[in-house]
């Protein structure tokens, strides 16, 4: 049984390496977030999702309700930023936390970077 996070515990569990690095490109960046996402226990899957039809986004399965995904969404968000990354927002990159029981394809939260 996966665990259950928490936005709380997210941060938490979250050491931040993302470097404010203005000459990263926008897929290094979404690599990073991918990773340290994925280090987190209730975070089933992490990939990035960058086809031209749709916006790129780093799509993160987490075992967690809506209510607590639309709020650790915005944190993750904002953490990103207070790093000084703003690659991600500059090139139009989402993060969209989904869920563990439709098969990761239905959104709980979608924030901008």
């Amino acid at each position: 049984m996966a665990k259950r996070l928490s936005s709380t515990m997210l941060l938490l569990a979250l050491s931040w390496p993302v470097t404010g690095q203005e000459g990263a490109d926008g897929l290094s960046s979404a690599l990073t977030v991918c990773s340290v996402l994925a280090d987190i226990p209730a975070v089933t899957d992490c990939k990035l999702n960058y086809g031209s039809t749709e916006p790129k986004s780093v799509d993160a399965v987490i075992h967690m309700s809506a209510s607590e995904a639309r709020k650790s969404c915005g944190m993750i968000v904002q953490m990103v930023k207070d790093d000084g990354n703003f690659t991600l927002s500059r090139m139009g990159w989402r993060l969209r936390i989904l869920s563990p029981f439709s098969s990761g394809s239905s959104a709980l939260a979608v924030c901008d970077f």
